[in-house]
């Protein structure tokens, strides 16, 4: 499994990871034309990314499978753009990654290539002015003479950058997680929590404390100036205070965890920041509660090899726990990293 290159990322795939809050997301934001045409009920996810390794730090991918009602697939690929600002070449970017999807299958000996709609999400300080088509990019494009000779196409825009004006909807799920993508950079976060988390009362409360755990983990890294009463306030429009520390001790052990760090001050870099301030010991404990709340009781031979972590691969772990899917993938990442134990 690759290692998470940013919150952002891993945000982005936890979300949309999730097949349902995938098919909502086509159910609400697709053209009715297009939704008409599909079945969600087959929407897979492809494993492969087609970004460049030099841009990974600039964008998130994601490309999703569907049978078309009269036969054969149908690709969406979702492109996350990371930067604060948009960016003019983003439809050739998004060219580069459909034609490297096509050559994998024309490599496969398919007779024709699927067609594929390209989605790009954008969550930045400034709102998307930048055009949608390809043809604005190439010399002479929009001249009527050439366009016959022009390769052209239009992806799809989500601003959700808080100037943007993008309309949220969708179920519970999604729209607290495109709500939070919004206003991740926001000065007055801590004051929308509240309003962003009270779609999760319309969730399955099991479902729901399972989606909070990411959405603090995603806070704590990408969030800013957050305060610790701010969080709980927001968390309880999920559970009441008094419930924390027995249906949802992660949330519990976060805030203490803050409080601990006297960073009431703000999050300007999330939890990261806090425990770089702490000592190792404190790192190591708290990483190793997350590791038992998503996996439960793990030996002590892999407790021993966390303990052993220094401090920058202890924050590793943290990211990297958001896709684990279980505690085998956990110990085959620290046994990838044999030469890291024993440095505290």
């Amino acid at each position: 499994m690759a290692e998470i290159n940013n919150p952002h990322d891993s945000f982005f795939k936890r979300l949309f990871g999730n097949l349902a809050t995938a098919a909502d997301f086509m159910r609400s934001y697709l053209p009715s034309a297009v939704v008409s045409v599909v079945d969600l009920d087959t929407l897979a996810l492809e494993k492969e990314s087609f970004i460049d390794p030099k841009l990974r730090s600039h964008f998130s991918d994601l490309l999703f499978r569907v049978r078309l009602a009269a036969g054969g697939d149908l690709y969406v690929y979702l492109l996350l753009e990371h930067k604060s600002t948009p960016d003019v070449w983003v439809a050739f970017q998004l060219l580069r990654y459909i034609v490297r999807f096509w050559e994998r299958l024309y490599d496969q000996g398919r007779a024709k290539l699927p067609a594929v709609i390209p989605i790009v999400f954008y969550h930045g300080e400034d709102r998307w002015n930048v055009s949608r088509q390809f043809s604005a990019l190439i010399e002479g494009g929009r001249i009527a003479e050439l366009q016959k000779y022009v390769l052209d196409f239009e992806y799809d825009l989500r601003d959700l950058s808080a100037s943007g004006g993008e309309e949220i909807k969708g179920h519970a799920r999604l729209r607290t997680g495109l709500e939070l993508l919004r206003h991740v950079y926001d000065e007055d976060l801590g004051q929308r929590l509240p309003d962003i988390f009270r779609h999760l009362r319309g969730m399955n409360r099991a479902d729901a404390l399972e989606y909070l755990e990411t959405l603090l983990a995603y806070l704590s890294k990408a969030g800013k100036k957050v305060k610790s009463e701010e969080i709980v306030e927001a968390m309880e429009q999920v559970i009441p205070r008094e419930e924390f520390g027995d249906v949802a001790p992660f949330a519990k052990a976060w805030i203490a965890e803050w409080e601990k760090q006297g960073l009431e001050k703000g999050m300007e870099k999330g939890l990261e920041k806090g425990m770089e301030l702490g000592e190792h010991k404190g790192m190591t404990s708290l990483t190793l509660r997350l590791v038992h709340r998503r996996f439960g009781e793990i030996g002590e031979a892999t407790r021993e090899r966390i303990r052993g972590l220094p401090n920058h691969r202890l924050e590793d772990l943290g990211e990297a726990l958001l896709d684990f899917a279980s505690s085998e993938e956990l110990r085959q990442w620290l046994a990838d990293k044999p030469d890291e134990f024993n440095i505290v």
